[in-house]
């Protein structure tokens, strides 16, 4: 993938989280109108990073490394969170 395709990648991912956390799926649905998330905190990593299955190795070999899910014929998600251990349940097909 070259630089340009990377960035419009990267972009459209920003892109659709904060979408995502500005629109009104953003509520605690509490009735009130109170946010699940604030301003996300976005980042971006090699997914041939060693520390992927350092993070696999104390999870279990349920966890998925990158490698995994993309030499695959699963589809991949992207998770909105406050946390690496509490996710919503909203997820985003991307591939």
């Amino acid at each position: 993938m070259d630089g340009k395709s990377r960035n419009d990648v990267r972009e459209w991912i920003e892109r659709s989280i904060k979408e995502l956390v500005e629109s009104p799926q953003n509520s605690l649905q509490t009735g009130n109108d109170e946010k699940a998330w604030d301003e996300p905190l976005i980042g971006f990593s090699r997914g041939d990073d060693p520390l992927y299955a350092q993070i696999k190795s104390m999870i279990g070999d349920f966890h998925w490394l990158p490698e995994e899910i993309f030499n695959s014929r699963q589809s991949c998600t992207i998770r909105v969170g406050c946390s690496p251990y509490f996710y919503s349940s909203y997820a985003q097909t991307l591939c």
